[in-house]
């Protein structure tokens, strides 16, 4: 199955992805994993993007849209794909219809609030990668910024903040609401409650994807 994810920052997209591949063999596809596999293997494209992000520049389009077709060339035998931050935009979401079918649209909704203390909240271990939220009872580590698992000392992203949170939200609101109502109108959209954390995720998403 070629699914697409759509949520806010914090909506738990990531987790889910996680169990999509740990569990069921799915191969996520996000255009920021993409830009640095083509920078790390020193492809044409790749010098290209890498001077475009050092110059503090979006990545064109059509630049973008290579690397895709690219990566879905290689993985041609695998139906099972998860697309995470692409498409952000109805051309995207066009271009991408000329290159796979795609299954289904999960749209994880969560309240702004919610997502707000997920945000602002989240600390990471640079270690083993283990997240944890100082908001969260069930995710807030035992010892005031020390990884449980590891021990090493936790890290807090600088635009983990207010200020950063809203303007990333106008941002995704501006840009996702078309793809919900485009996806919606070809029958493929699945909206499903994400307050309650991946627990709930996974239960509505049973006989789905599971």
């Amino acid at each position: 199955m070629r699914i697409i994810l759509l949520g806010a920052p914090g909506s738990g997209k990531g987790t889910l992805s996680n169990i999509l591949i740990e569990k069921k063999g799915y191969v996520q596809i996000s255009t920021g994993d993409l830009f640095r596999e083509q920078v790390q293997l020193g492809t044409e494209l790749g010098k290209k993007v890498e001077s475009i992000m050092k110059a503090g520049e979006f990545v064109p389009v059509e630049i973008t849209n290579k690397i895709l077709e690219n990566k879905l060339a290689e993985l041609k035998h695998n139906d099972n794909i998860i697309f995470d931050g692409y498409p952000r935009n109805i051309e995207q979401a066009n271009y991408l219809s000329t290159l796979t079918n795609i299954d289904k649209v999960i749209e994880i909704q969560v309240s702004d609030d919610i997502l707000l203390k997920r945000i602002v909240g989240r600390w990471t271990c640079p270690k083993c990668k283990k997240i944890f939220n100082i908001y969260s009872p069930d995710m807030k580590p035992a010892k005031e910024g020390i990884c449980d698992a590891c021990g090493a000392q936790l890290t807090h992203r600088a635009d983990d903040n207010k200020e950063s949170f809203a303007k990333r939200m106008e941002i995704f609101h501006k840009s996702t609401t078309p793809l919900i109502d485009y996806y919606k109108s070809k029958g493929l959209l699945v909206s499903i409650d994400g307050n309650g954390g991946s627990a709930d995720i996974i239960t509505a998403l049973t006989g789905i994807l599971f």
